[in-house]
């Protein structure tokens, strides 16, 4: 019977194996951050603004606590949903 190989750590893999297993997390780390991390963050930070696409981004006249209250009128929205089912 043939005996199997037992897993030794990263540390024992040649330095090409550790190169190519590198690439094959990073690579796909960094696409996943640029194409849907960084247009989330700046899809939020320019809610704070007021630009229609053309022109400067100037910041928003927003009063105090509107996110909150949008939210909070959200939750209450979905509050009154379920009592209604």
């Amino acid at each position: 019977m043939a005996k199997t190989a037992k897993y030794k750590g990263i540390n024992h893999l040649s330095g090409k194996d550790r190169l190519l297993v590198a690439l094959m997390v990073l690579v796909p780390t960094a696409l996943v951050v640029w194409l849907v991390w960084v247009p989330a963050v700046g899809s939020v930070l320019l809610s704070f603004t007021n630009w229609d696409g053309i022109g400067p981004i100037r910041d928003a006249d927003l009063p105090a606590g509107a996110y909150r209250r949008l939210a909070a009128s959200e939750v209450e929205a979905l509050k009154r949903l379920d009592k209604a089912r």
